[in-house]
């Protein structure tokens, strides 16, 4: 291993990367002092070693960044869809040097990180050696059987990676992958990359769900020599790669040049909208477009959030009605008791199937007091972009995924506004 500079070079036959020399670039974090984290060791003095993920779970939401929302108590998935389908739509805007997405995903995420890079997250953390050690013991006691002819044979052990199905193995994981997060908040804050798009102060630049990446930036070389620096150092010092099949570039707001000298600079090929995140559709405005496949079974509605269109309201309950008399989606059967009235509650006799536009309703009236009152960078976000000073929203077309800004819309919400203000909410 050479050192040049503030860059560290590695030879090919380099076998063992030095962790400490590289985590103090890549981990320089202050020994957080997270309350209750003082009593770590007593805590371990009189609990079991299977109670670690208990005690791990009882602080993480305070160590974690906010980007991160896989596995993380009072974070949702939704928030995710929520902003990326916010900041896709921002992606065609017109900007110097273009805008600039990438979707990354750690290939075996689980089976590849280095236990020296846990421990050391760890001590970084402000951790224990005591601690230190009783997580490597549950890390060192990992074996693995080989299936022949159907039955465990043997076993072996490992020296790397986390075990499927441990409970402390998610906790381990975004804890580790933190520091990842960290280290991009920390380049878009000294300016070493610029973000994509920012609204009254809010400039959300990455989203995290466990191994899924997805990264805001302009499109200037800049940027994108320090994040491909900053990636490797990760890669190197975790034991985790991004996987080459499944890495994607998304680029608008720029010349179709630009966008093929940062394919070719990357080494990733550019996808196109619409494309899948999280499990939903995703592509700049409104999302039109829907699946169904034997319904009954499994539904997909490409709108993740906001109002559906009346089209598939009518649509699917449809569905429902032939599905209630036929037994089949798809074939229509002449019936003798209206929608409306099984829709009624059971007291009144009715089924008490929902309406699916009521549904929506109540789903806008907690979308807005989300939106309103939540501190999460999502709600920030999406308050600062639609949101007026006085709380109201804009009354303009949104042209957003979330929020239709149809008059239809935007009546609702003050509707509701005034509700809320009527009981002080």
């Amino acid at each position: 291993m050479k050192e040049t500079g503030t860059n560290l070079e590695y030879t090919k036959t380099d076998t063992t990367w030095n962790i400490r020399r590289l985590l103090v670039e890549l981990l320089s974090l202050p020994h957080a002092h997270v309350a209750g984290s003082g009593s770590w060791s007593e805590i371990g003095k009189t609990q079991q070693l299977y109670e670690i993920p208990f005690q791990i779970g009882y602080g993480l939401n305070k160590l974690i960044s906010e980007e991160q929302v896989a596995f993380m108590k009072g974070r949702n998935i939704h928030e995710n869809i929520a902003l990326a389908s916010e900041l896709i739509n921002e992606i065609n805007m017109t900007r110097k040097h273009g805008n600039v997405g990438l979707k990354l995903d750690i290939a075996q995420a689980f089976d590849t990180v280095s236990w020296e890079f846990i421990a050391e997250v760890f001590r970084q953390y402000g951790f224990s050696e005591n601690w230190c050690s009783w997580i490597l013991n549950i890390l060192h006691s990992a074996r693995i059987s080989v299936m022949i002819n159907g039955s465990p044979e043997g076993f072996f052990s490992i020296t790397r990676g986390l075990r499927q199905g441990d409970p402390l193995s998610p906790l381990i994981f975004v804890l580790i992958e933190d520091i990842l997060s960290r280290n991009l908040s920390k380049l878009f804050a000294r300016r070493s990359m610029h973000t994509m798009v920012s609204k009254k102060g809010g400039a959300p630049t990455h989203l995290l769900f466990a191994d899924d990446i997805l990264i805001f930036c302009r499109g200037n070389l800049l940027s994108l020599q320090n994040l491909m620096y900053m990636l490797g150092m990760y890669q190197r010092a975790s034991g985790q790669s991004v996987n080459r099949t499944k890495r994607k570039l998304y680029y608008g707001g720029g010349h179709g040049s630009r966008a093929t000298a940062i394919s070719n600079y990357l080494g990733m090929g550019r996808a196109l909208f619409p494309d899948m995140y999280l499990g939903i559709q995703s592509k700049p405005g409104m999302c039109a477009a829907f699946i169904f496949h034997k319904w009954w079974r499994r539904l997909w509605i490409s709108w993740p959030d906001g109002r559906w269109p009346r089209n598939i309201i009518e649509h699917v309950e449809r569905a429902i009605r032939n599905f209630l008399w036929s037994g089949d989606a798809e074939k229509r059967k002449y019936f003798t008791v209206l929608y409306e009235s099984l829709c009624c509650a059971r007291r009144e006799g009715g089924l008490g199937i929902k309406r699916l536009a009521e549904v929506n309703k109540a789903m806008l009236m907690k979308l807005w007091v989300t939106i309103r009152d939540s501190g999460k960078i999502w709600a920030r976000f999406l308050r600062a972009k639609y949101f007026k000073i006085n709380g109201n929203l804009i009354d303009y077309k949104l042209g957003s995924t979330i929020f239709p800004g149809s008059s239809g819309f935007t009546g609702l919400c003050s509707n509701i506004h005034v509700q809320l203000l009527k009981i002080d909410i």
